[in-house]
C-alpha cells in the first residue's frame, strides 16, 4: 500500500508538472504572440505615417507643377493672341470689330449690334484658335 501511495504521489506530481509546463508553454506563446502583434501594429502605424507623408509631399509637388504648367500655358496663349492680333488678319479683324462697335455706339441699331457681335466674334475666334474666318 505504501508503495502504491508513493507511486500515486509521483503520478500526481508528474501530472501537476506536465500541466504546469504545458500552461507555461501556452502562456509564453501567448505573451510572445501579443508582443509580436504589438510590434507589427507599431510598424504598420509607422509605415502608414510614412506613406501619408510621402503622398502629401507628392500632392504638394504635383500642385506646384500644375500651377507652373498652367502659368506657362497661359503665357504661351497670351503670346499667341498678341502675335495673331499683330498679324495682317488679326489687324483687319480688329479694325472691323472696332468700326462696328463705334457704329453701334453711334446708331444703337439691331444691325449695328449684330454686325458688331459677328465681327468681334470672328476676331475672338481667330485670336483663340488661329483659324481664319470665312467671309
Amino acid at each position: 500500500m505504501n508503495g502504491e501511495r508513493g507511486l500515486t504521489k509521483y503520478l500526481a506530481l508528474l501530472v501537476v508538472i506536465a500541466i504546469g509546463v504545458t500552461a507555461g508553454n501556452l502562456l509564453s506563446t501567448w505573451i510572445t504572440m501579443k508582443v509580436v502583434e504589438h510590434q507589427m501594429e507599431q510598424a504598420l502605424v509607422g509605415i502608414s505615417n510614412e506613406v501619408t507623408t510621402q503622398m502629401n509631399k507628392v500632392q504638394r509637388e504635383t500642385s506646384v507643377l500644375r500651377a507652373k504648367a498652367r502659368a506657362e500655358s497661359e503665357a504661351l496663349e497670351s503670346r499667341r493672341r498678341q502675335q495673331r492680333l499683330a498679324d495682317k488678319t488679326g489687324a483687319a479683324l480688329a479694325r472691323a470689330c472696332e468700326e462696328w462697335q463705334r457704329a453701334h455706339e453711334e446708331f444703337k441699331s439691331y444691325t449695328s449690334e449684330t454686325e458688331s457681335a459677328k465681327h468681334c466674334g470672328r476676331l475672338e475666334r481667330y485670336l483663340t484658335t488661329g483659324a481664319v474666318p470665312r467671309r
